[in-house]
């Protein structure tokens, strides 16, 4: 089965945006929004001319409204998934930041709760001049 890209570039389909009209690369660039409203009127659209006839097979208008209505789903379906992703991802930045913040405060806590001659014996080891291994 031929992919639904390669059909698209094959009919040089175009999607009627606004005042003018987008290859099926522009559709990337849209808002979520433009491409839901895009999609609501291929589904109207193929809705509409499917009742036309249960004897005639379907017309090449039928199937170019097809492709440009599963093309426009997928572009939505997927900029959902990457922004899914993106949120996830930066919850996940955001959680490691508080435990590293945490960490850090338990290390200071731990040294804090050091007596002085524990934080002075750690104080002389920094100073001593680091061992090479060679």
């Amino acid at each position: 089965m031929e992919n639904m890209f390669v059909k698209a570039s094959k009919q040089k389909l175009r999607f009627k945006v606004g005042n003018g009209n987008a290859s099926t690369e522009d559709l990337w660039d849209l808002t979520l929004d433009q491409l839901d409203t895009l999609a609501i009127g291929y589904s109207k659209d193929l809705k509409e001319t499917e009742g036309l006839s249960f004897i005639k097979p379907k017309t090449n208008r039928n199937a170019s409204l097809q492709l440009k209505f599963e093309i426009t789903k997928f572009v939505i379906e997927t900029k959902m998934a990457e922004a899914d992703a993106r949120k996830l991802r930066q919850e996940r930045e955001a959680k490691r930041a508080q435990i590293l913040e945490l960490m850090q405060k338990k290390e200071l806590s731990a040294l804090e709760n050091k007596s002085l001659d524990e934080l002075q014996k750690e104080y002389d080891l920094l100073l001593e001049p680091a061992v090479s291994g060679a």
